[in-house]
């Protein structure tokens, strides 16, 4: 008799992006949010991308969001009023 087992597996919210090293995409963001700028950094870091190289795109396209989503933050802060102006009356 035989049986059709299915394996039903938790969802984890993060996946591997470095097979070779098995390092996930959480574990890169984590090393970006530390500091890391550059693929190289990401490798030393925490593994990521220092054997086949085949998931290099992946990570640079992760440096590159992390970048942008900076700059609109920073982007963001840049254009609000400062406090000090904002506690100031205006003069008449």
């Amino acid at each position: 008799m035989m049986f059709n087992i299915r394996i039903v597996r938790p969802r984890i919210d993060s996946m591997i992006v470095c097979e070779c090293e098995n390092v996930s995409d959480a574990r890169i963001r984590e090393t970006i949010a530390k500091g890391a700028r550059t693929i190289g950094e990401v490798t030393r870091r925490c593994g990521a991308g220092g054997c086949c190289r085949s998931c290099h795109p992946q990570i640079g396209r992760m440096l590159r969001n992390a970048a942008a989503a900076t700059a609109a933050v920073e982007a963001e802060a840049d254009s609000a009023p400062s406090p000090v102006a904002a506690a100031t009356p205006a003069a008449s």
